[in-house]
């Protein structure tokens, strides 16, 4: 394709290379420069003037269109003045969610290609884009839960910003550094959000030194070395996944591997151990296997090759889990990583090897891949590919893999495959392994046939191959027949069937090429038998050979049967004729023509099957197709229509209906080929189209059509291989890359369309006539009506390419702009003629479509007056209309259809090394026809003409018609229609308003179509961007009660949710920046003054009737709302749309702030809650901005010491200096986010000014604005309050209430904005909820407490002594009134005082809740509350309190053995707490250092005789608890604790002991540990595993056996110290233990954390000989002497056990060893019986393969054990 592939030459920067094969390409150049020029122009008019909408909209949109037809054909000059006016668009202030999304996605879209501009040609400064990422994900509304951006905005964002962050400045690094550091609090919810943003915003491209090389050892620290966090793992995993990709060879990452890998390891979460030993995985891991594939094969390679290594440890590990009887959760990860390693492997291949050299950095040499390393990757991977073919999860995944491995090795990925392809396609037992091979075989077909390959023998696979497929066309099973019609079609799209027998003797052939020739002499062969198959099929399909049960019962899931295997049938045979040479082809042909002719079948399977495979043979060549079979379809048509009874008959004779079917399906060819039988085709067509038969009469017109389609239309064809094989050696063509001399365009010559204006004088006017003459007469009867409108239907889509666009101006009452929109893209002009492209001329003006346009609407019109109830005419009305509008001869749906062909053919033979160069002829020609049908039907935005509008206001009267079937089809139109034409959906909104109306006029049919039209995306969206039409719709769907019909009822919920789902807010007011009009100057010539002047104003006085028509709006609801006879139903949707209209950055007007506040007290609960909502979003808005100062800070800012620190302790809460007077309160430095200062200070840390400096709380009502006036006077009401409360206090639903963030967050805005204003109408209903028994009373208190508190966070010392004098007591009484269904609500109400806010702000309650909370006078239960509360409190603290957490320890410490579970349970929980701001990399001075804990518990624990006293186990249960709750801690010490917990197992007296050690075993067998804790924790299991007891030598054993899988790299370095442990463990006394420690030993030989098993092995064999003394002899040293034997046995098992689906050249040995001992002694014995009968079951299914590995001898031995002696024996 190097012939014509389109190369960067400086004029352009990337055209669309298939454009250059169109053949009306020579004027494509010009119309796309023209196109350009007047997209720049009016896109930098619209937006210097200001006009977003619809000007700047329209122009990009026009601009998304170009790029998407023509591609980037424009300068870099350009190209980068583009860039800057997206971007700055992009970032204007509050721009609402529509536009954002549009044009993030457009600017995405022009930086895909990073290659093209280099950071020398641009710089986009980072901060702007960060103020948009904060507008949208962090807003305080949006944190209040009100929808401003839709989800697709958000992800457009993501996505530009993804595009964008390598042109980000060289100093932006540091910045974004210095910004996003001081968020790093491991323990805040703040370290989420910074990691996020670093991981999107960090640029990898920068120069190292100003870029990754200031983070990264810093960064990769705060991963590895801190506990997983779901959270933040995925962020950090795509940060550091992306910095590998960018930086191969650059960075050295061979320290971090092993950590790394144990991560991706552990984030499959494979099931490790015993059943019970399993840990539930709350959370998804936070690796995506695309991120983990990109990383490891960015590691690969380079002089260490530590990547490799460790990748092939990981594929070791996980062999076993593709094995397809290993499915279960973690099946479809495992597959979808091995896919993505694949394509990476692939991608960094060709970035190395076939990339061209750009800006970006290049891989140095010393880390490329060299071939030994592509043989590693391939052979790690190649096994798992294998095993997952037949997968229970599909072949999919493997089938891509194995493609990508056949590009770079195809001697080493597919002779297996072909080997179990071909006894798959030998055996009929197992159905599932032919259709997993069939379909890997069709991926990798080219690269085994291609010339040159590695794999040479796979050529001389084809034939078997070719040959054993067709058996699998087998009428019975439709999915085997689909996939080998697939199979035969990948393979010969690849390969010319050529006989090249001949060519021997005349070309210098090797002997492997002459044996190909005489193989290719088998084709004529393979071809005729193919057809037989088909033939076959055909008759085994048709419908008479059908029973009556199948035709009645089963008639859905046939027909999708028949039309799946007619459909992967016909494209087989269309696949095979187009590759066939042309005496193949002549003998195909005549056996085709055979078969049709001497056969008639029925219309409905056989007949259409056998036409289509007719129709392919046309296609390929129409002139030998149309000699055959067009005389005999003339001279059998015309003599059966010889006998008149044949017209008018309604079931005429069988051969007529199916010989008009041939017919329609045979007319398919190139345009000149009509030319010849011209006449012939009039004659015939004209003697049958009025047949009485519908069957007969619709396959004349479908033949009719055909042929004026293929006169008409541009469209390619490919021409056969003519050369004779003795002048070309076509065997050299398997798999080439395209031939573009072989492709060729049918373009109209006048003759044709001279042709085909005949056909439509001949065909189409006499129909136009009749249907003239029925409007004036009603002369047609209905099925003449039907026949008529279906005639002119398919005669108009056959001309639809023929008939151009017409112009004309915009229709009236349409938006108008400063720009011009009339351009229509893709129509031709010509003088005064308009014409399609490629066209060279326009039908007869009697055929214009704009004059068949106008018709139709009038006829329509007639219909729907006097025919409405004719659905049929109605249907096909609609199809003509749908045709007329939007069909130039393709349309959406073929575009769509197109592309995913095209996708698939890229699949399938794309060499995604070598990129399109490498395309085949088929894949090239896919691209080329996606090409040209883009430009036939890439018209969106069109201009809407007066015509347009009358024929869409017809298909709107269609889409309220009284009939279900025909608004459904019109609605589909329509909804078209409002997409491709500019202002549609606003067009028809006046139309639809009167259907909403309460009416009697308006039928209950009407009312329900209208509803679905503005249902449809297109109308909705359209009413939800513009405030005029808004004001006349919503007020129309609360007051349309039209009916009670649940019907109905349905719609109008749908149609309010549809509302709320995609209503965002409108930017209010609009500004535009100056640098947007700067870099819209830049991309042309910039405006006058008072141009630019006259936009100022035009902007202004929009922001002013957009803020008139808003507040026009609400109060309209408003009204709508205090009406008294509103239906309950429609209330709740009026409620619903004023809570969506608050906008963020617009007060909301003063009736509607006075009705929500009102609706606090409506009797209905969903009013209510709304209500709730709507008042917390106003109180949001009247928020006053509070005066902050900076803090003066005397920590060296430049040096970096995560974690407590003197510079920080100030932060930290002491109870003896907690400003305690009015001057302490004002001067005190409050710092509420917890955040700040733990990792690193900012550069500026602000605090509230001093109270005297802020806004008033205390104010008078004359002191408020009129909407704060509206609240204040509400809340200062004693009724208004006392209904709330009540209301607020009721039950909603028993057992499933649970504390109301959304009512906390009001109280909290309230007290915030007002002060202590309302406390005292409040404090007496809290006085007596509080304390009440009713748990919904006591939720509305702690709610309301929670929100006092809160808001109370910036009042004066004066106010917070009054409230904490009012508070304390009562939270006094709380604590002892609290019930087991309430105390999860005080929890949350006690975390929410704490969130976000400085210890000593609220010190009183901190001191409140530390008195005694174990006092044990209201029982344990209180106790246990009392801890939680307390717990639930500091945990918002976090390091902030180390001097209470030091002294609530010392309180705790005599509390370990208390009496009662639930409280040991909360003291062990709180443990963990205390104790989880202890991290690795970071520094603890003041908070309890757990080493310390440990120390005190370990000085308590007793000694090994008082093991069973009681206090003993209460400690014990107390540590226990604290050992489950650090489930994310990885600490030594805790296993220390462990270690020392085991013995307790042994205590029989105690049933709790037991299971909550199993529980804390498995919670710590899954812990992730660090590097540097694998020692100590090793040797901590080893202390346990060398207890006495073997209860206690078990569980440690299994801690030691998941604990090594889960965290395999990094015990690693240790694998011969715990193989020791093992192999001690197999010689114990105690048969439990030597069983576990053997199975361990098994699985991590299998998993190859024991990588050398033939050592094992030989001592394993030494100790099974050991002699054994006689049976009379017990001694102790034979008890030693069967230990050794057993453990020899066990060892030789467990190597057995290790192989469970391979077996290695040492296992026959092994096997041979272990049947040695079937007569040994008990338990020998019995391992030896349980390890032949495991290996049985799982090398069963591939027994034929694995007994090659065993000689004659061991399988004799082999049979004696495995099969059981027979009873007759």
């Amino acid at each position: 394709l190097t012939c014509w592939t389109v190369k960067g030459d400086g004029k352009y920067q990337k055209s669309i290379a298939y454009n250059t094969l169109l053949p009306y390409y020579e004027g494509l150049e010009v119309e796309a420069n023209e196109l350009f020029e007047d997209i720049k122009f009016n896109l930098s008019l619209a937006v210097q003037r200001k006009e977003l909408r619809p000007g700047a909209v329209y122009w990009t949109k026009r601009l998304r269109s170009y790029i998407k037809v023509y591609g980037l054909q424009f300068s870099k000059k350009d190209h980068v003045a583009l860039v800057h006016l997206l971007h700055e668009l992009v970032v204007i202030p509050n721009l609402e969610s529509t536009l954002l999304q549009f044009w993030c996605s457009l600017l995405s879209r022009l930086l895909r290609k990073w290659e093209l501009i280099s950071r020398e040609d641009l710089v986009i400064p980072w901060r702007p884009l960060y103020d948009v990422v904060k507008n949208v994900f962090s807003s305080k509304f949006k944190l209040l839960g009100m929808k401003i951006y839709s989800a697709e905005a958000e992800n457009a964002v993501m996505y530009v910003l993804r595009n964008v962050r390598c042109y980000f400045s060289e100093e932006s690094t540091q910045e974004m550094l210095d910004e996003w550091r001081p968020l790093l609090c491991p323990f805040d919810v703040t370290v989420i959000e910074a990691v996020n943003i670093l991981s999107e915003f960090l640029p990898t491209l920068t120069p190292p030194e100003v870029g990754y090389r200031l983070w990264f050892k810093e960064l990769v620290n705060l991963w590895l070395e801190i506990p997983a966090n779901v959270h933040t793992e995925e962020f950090l995993v795509e940060l550091f996944s992306r910095l590998a990709l960018h930086n191969i060879g650059y960075i050295d990452w061979s320290p971090y591997l092993p950590q790394i890998y144990t991560r991706i390891l552990r984030s499959f979460q494979i099931p490790v151990g015993p059943k019970e030993f399993k840990a539930k995985k709350v959370q998804e891991a936070g690796f995506k296997t695309s991120k983990a594939a990109a990383f490891i094969i960015s590691t690969l390679g380079g002089d260490g090759a530590s990547g490799s290594h460790h990748l092939k440890r990981l594929m070791k590990a996980l062999e076993s889990y593709y094995h397809p009887s290993n499915y279960g959760p973690h099946t479809k990860k495992l597959l979808s990583f091995l896919k993505e390693l694949c394509i990476q492997f692939i991608s960094r291949l060709k970035r190395e090897r076939y990339t061209e050299k750009s800006w970006l950095p290049s891989i140095p040499s010393h880390a490329q891949l060299t071939e030994e390393d592509i043989d590693v990757f391939v052979d790690s991977i190649l096994p798992m590919v294998h095993m997952s073919i037949f997968s229970k999860g599909g072949s999919i995944e493997s089938a891509d893999a194995l493609h990508n491995l056949a590009l770079v090795r195809p001697e080493k990925a597919i002779p297996d495959l072909l080997n179990r392809t071909f006894k798959a396609l030998t055996t009929l037992t197992e159905p599932h392994q032919l259709i997993g091979t069939l379909h890997c075989v069709s991926l990798v077909c080219r690269s085994m046939l291609e010339e040159g390959t590695k794999y040479s023998d796979g050529r001389r696979h084809l034939m078997p191959l070719l040959f054993l497929a067709l058996p699998g066309i087998d009428p019975n099973d439709y999915r085997k027949t689909l996939l080998c019609g697939i199979l035969i079609t990948s393979v010969v799209t690849v390969i010319p069937l050529v006989d090249c027998s001949c060519s021997v003797g005349h070309f210098e052939m090797t002997e492997e090429e002459k044996e190909l020739c005489s193989m290719t002499s088998q084709f004529e062969d393979f071809v005729l038998q193919l057809l037989d198959r088909c033939f076959a099929l055909i008759d085994n399909n048709s419908l008479e050979q059908a029973t009556a049960t199948d035709r009645t019962v089963s008639v859905v899931s046939r027909d999708n049967h028949e039309s799946i295997m007619s459909m992967g049938i016909t494209g087989c045979v269309s696949a095979v004729l187009m590759q066939c040479s042309p005496q193949i082809f002549e003998v195909a042909l005549e056996k085709l023509y055979r078969y049709a002719t001497s056969h008639v079948f029925e219309s409905q399977v056989a007949g259409k099957m056998c036409a289509e495979l007719c129709s392919a043979a046309a296609k390929v060549n129409s002139v030998a197709t149309f000699k055959l079979f067009l005389p005999h379809c003339v001279r059998t048509i015309n003599s059966i229509l010889e006998d008149p009874d044949q017209k008018t008959a309604e079931h005429p004779d069988k051969n007529l209906v199916w010989t008009l079917q041939l017919f329609s399906q045979v007319l398919a060819g190139k345009g000149d080929a009509f030319l010849v039988w011209a006449d012939e085709i009039v004659y015939s067509l004209k003697n049958c189209m009025h047949l009485k038969c519908k069957v007969a009469a619709q396959y004349a017109a479908t033949a009719l059509s055909n042929v004026l389609m293929y006169l008409t239309t541009i469209y390619q064809f490919v021409t056969t291989h003519s050369a004779p094989p003795e002048e070309h050696l076509y065997i050299r063509d398997w798999g080439a890359s395209a031939d573009i001399e072989k492709m060729k365009w049918h373009v109209p010559v006048l003759e044709e369309l001279s042709f085909a204006d005949r056909l439509m004088q001949e065909f189409l006017q006499p129909e136009i006539d009749r249907l003239e003459n029925f409007m004036e007469e009603s002369s047609l009867d209905r099925d003449d009506l039907h026949q008529c409108l279906q005639l002119v239907l398919l005669i108009l889509c056959g001309v639809a390419g023929y008939l151009p666009a017409w112009s004309g101006d915009q229709v009236e009452n349409c938006p108008l702009s400063v720009t011009s929109m009339k351009r229509n893209l893709f129509t031709v002009e010509h003088g005064n003629e308009l014409h399609n492209k490629g066209i060279i001329k326009a039908p007869p003006e009697e055929f214009s479509r704009k004059r068949l346009a106008l018709y139709f609407t009038r006829f329509t019109e007639h219909v729907l007056q006097e025919k409405e109830d004719d659905t049929k005419a109605m249907l096909f009305l609609v199809k003509i209309l749908h045709c007329l509008l939007m069909n130039y001869g393709a349309d959406k749906s073929t575009q769509l259809s197109k592309s995913k062909l095209f996708s698939y053919s890229k699949k399938c033979f794309g060499n995604q090394l070598k990129g399109k160069t490498a395309h085949c002829l088929s894949t090239v020609i896919m691209g080329v026809d996606y090409q040209h049908t883009l430009h036939l039907t890439e018209r969106n935005m069109s201009v809407l003409t007066p015509v347009h509008l009358a024929m869409m206001k017809s298909l709107f009267k269609m889409c309220v018609s009284s009939y279900t079937e025909v608004r459904v089809h019109a609605q589909r139109v329509l909804a078209q229609c409002a997409k491709e034409f500019l202002f549609a959906g606003l067009c028809l909104v006046p139309d639809i308003l009167p259907l909403l109306k309460k009416d009697e006029k308006v039928s209950h049919e009407q009312f329900k179509g209208a509803l679905h039209i503005i249902l449809l995306p297109e109308f909705c969206n359209a009413i939800l961007r513009d405030w005029g039409i808004m004001n006349q719709v919503f007020p129309a769907f609360v007051q349309a009660d039209h009916s009670e019909k649940l019907s109905i009822v349905n719609l109008m919920n749908k149609l309010t949710k549809a509302v709320l789902d995609n209503y965002t807010p409108f930017t209010l007011p609009l500004e535009v920046p100056d640098s947007c009009i700067s870099a819209a100057a830049l991309l042309h010539s910039s405006q006058s003054k008072e141009e630019l002047l006259e936009g100022d104003e035009r902007l202004s006085k929009l922001n002013q009737d957009s803020l008139n028509e808003y507040k026009a709006l609400v109060n309209m609801l408003v009204d709508i709302v205090k009406r008294e006879n509103l239906q309950w139903r429609y209330s709740q949707h009026a409620v619903n749309y004023l809570l969506m209209l608050i906008h963020p950055n617009c007060p909301f007007p003063v009736r509607g702030t006075q009705l929500m506040v009102d609706l606090l007290n409506n009797d209905s609960l969903k009013i209510r809650k709304v209500a709730i909502r709507a008042v917390t979003y106003i109180l949001q808005q009247q928020k006053r901005k509070r005066v902050k100062v900076p803090v003066l800070l005397t920590a060296d800012l430049k040096s970096l010491t995560p974690g407590e620190r003197e510079d920080n302790k100030w932060l930290c809460y002491d109870g003896s200096s907690v400003p305690r007077t009015t001057d302490e309160w004002d001067s005190y430095n409050f710092i509420d986010k917890t955040h700040w200062g733990y990792y690193t200070w900012p550069k500026t840390l602000f605090k509230h000014a001093p109270y005297s400096q802020q806004p008033k709380l205390d104010r008078s009502p004359e002191e408020l604005s009129e909407g704060e006036r509206t609240i204040f006077e509400a809340f200062s009401s004693k009724e208004f309050v006392e209904k709330i409360i009540f209301f607020l206090s009721l039950e909603e639903n028993k057992g499933k209430d649970h504390f109301s963030k959304d009512r906390f967050t009001m109280f909290k805005l309230l007290f915030r904005n007002f002060g202590p204003t309302f406390v005292p109408l409040f404090k007496p209903h809290l006085t007596r909820l509080a304390v009440d028994s009713q748990e919904s009373s006591q939720r509305c208190a702690a709610e309301i407490i929670a929100g006092l508190l809160c808001g109370s966070k910036n009042w004066n010392f004066k106010m917070v002594e009054e409230l904490r004098e009012f508070l304390e007591p009562l939270l006094k009484e709380v604590l002892v009134s609290v019930t087991p269904e309430t105390v999860e609500d005080w929890a949350a109400c006690f975390s929410d005082i704490s969130a976000n806010r400085d210890p000593r702000r609220i010190h009183w309650v901190l001191e409140l809740l530390m008195i005694n909370p174990l006092s044990g006078t209201n029982g344990a239960f209180m106790d246990a509350c009392h801890l939680y509360l307390l717990q639930s409190l500091l945990a918002q603290q976090e390091w902030r309190t180390p001097s209470l957490q030091s002294r609530l320890l010392e309180y705790l410490k005599p509390h370990f053995i208390h009496p009662f579970k639930n409280v040991r349970e909360r003291i062990g929980s709180m443990l963990a707490q205390m104790h989880a701001y202890e991290l690795p990399t970071f520094q603890v001075l003041y908070n309890p250092r757990r080493k310390d804990t440990v120390r005190d518990i370990d000085a308590m624990l007793p000694s090994a005789d008082q093991i069973k006293n009681t206090d003993s186990m209460r400690l014990s249960k107390t540590v226990l608890a604290w050992l489950v709750s650090s489930y994310h801690n990885s600490a030594p010490e805790l296993f220390y604790l462990l270690a020392k917990m085991l013995p307790f197992i042994t205590n029989e007296d105690d049933d709790e002991i037991g299971p909550l050690i199993k529980i804390t075993c498995t919670v710590m067998s899954h812990i992730e540990l660090i590097a540097c804790s694998v020692d100590p924790v090793l040797q901590s299991l080893h202390r346990a595993i060398a207890s006495p007891f073997w209860r206690v030598r078990v569980p440690a054993l299994l801690v030691l056996q998941i604990l090594v899988f889960e965290n395999l790299f990094l015990f690693q370095a240790m694998s011969q110290e715990v193989t020791d442990t093992l192999l001690k463990l197999m010689e114990d006394a105690q048969l439990e233990v030597r069983e576990l420690a053997a199975s361990t030993l098994s699985g991590l030989v299998q998993c190859g954390f024991i990588d050398k098993p033939e050592q094992l092995k030989e001592l394993f064999i030494e100790l099974s000989q050991t002699k054994l003394p006689k049976k009379s002899s017990v001694t102790a040293a034979a008890e030693d002497h069967l230990l050794k034997r057993h453990c020899g046995v066990l060892g030789l098992a467990a190597l057995v056990e290790a192989c469970p689906y391979s077996v290695p050249d040492w296992l026959p040995e092994v096997i041979d060893e272990v049947a040695q001992h079937l007569h040994d002694p008990m338990p020998i014995q019995e391992t030896v019986k349980k390890t032949m009968s495991e290996f049985k079951r799982t090398h069963y299914d591939s027994w034929s393969e694995h007994k090659q590995k065993f000689t004659d001898d061991q399988l004799v031995v082999l049979a004696d054990l495995l099969i059981s002696p027979s009873y007759y024996a």
